[in-house]
Parts: C-alpha cells; structure tokens; sequence
C-alpha cells in the first residue's frame, strides 16, 4: 500500500515515519544500562563503562596495561630484528570462514580439498 493511502502527508518520505515510531528496546547498545544506571549497572567494579581497569593494571604485565593502547608487535616489518631478518609472510585469508583451523580436512580428502579450494569452492568443516 503506498504510503499516502495510509493517511500520511502526501511527499512525507519513509524517514520521517520511522522516526515517528518508538524505538525498539535493543536499538541501542546497553540501553538499559544507560537508561537506569542504578538497577542496571555493568558487570565492572565501578558499574559504569570503564576505560581504565584498575584490576588489570594491578596484574603489572608489560604487555597488558590497564587502559587501550597501541602495542609494537615483535614481529613485523618496522621491528628491530626486521633489519637483520627481512622476511614477511602474506597468506590470504579464506573468504568463507574465520581461519583455516576450522576447515578440518581428513587427509584422505587433501587432495580433492585442495582443488576445491582453488576453484573458489568452500569446503565443509568436519565434526
């Protein structure tokens, strides 16, 4: 049924309707947390959103500060030991599935898996 046959305003468009219904409960991110802090606090020590964990800087690792940071890796090509060893491994990732570790092949279907996969076929993961 086009839209002015409902009784809206001729040339309203579909955004202008939308934004006249409530909104359901889960359009946002934590609503409820947001909406009543004191009943619905997050699971943190302070019950907000925490940037910076007190616990986790407590644990003293090097690697693992208490706040979100940028952390060189040791391996990669602006790394120190990339001076002496300049070697950098590019692997594509598989296009149906989040690694190859779930890609489970019995090594007597290697062979027919591997040239599925270079035709673009998926293979299917094995229980």
């Amino acid at each position: 049924m086009p839209i002015s046959e409902r009784g809206d305003e001729p040339g309203q468009g579909l955004a202008e309707i939308l934004a006249r219904l409530p909104a359901p409960d889960d359009a946002v991110a934590f609503a409820k947390e947001i909406r009543d802090p004191d009943r619905h606090p997050f699971t943190t020590p302070s019950g907000k959103i925490e940037i910076y964990s007190e616990k986790i800087a407590s644990f003293g690792y090097d690697d693992c500060p208490g706040h979100p940071t940028w952390l060189e890796p040791t391996e990669w090509l602006g790394a120190p030991i990339a001076q002496r060893f300049p070697l950098q491994l590019i692997a594509n990732n598989p296009t149906a599935r989040l690694h190859s570790q779930l890609d489970y092949v019995p090594p007597e279907e290697h062979e027919a898996a591997y040239y599925a996969h270079l035709q673009g076929q998926p293979t299917t993961p094995q229980p």
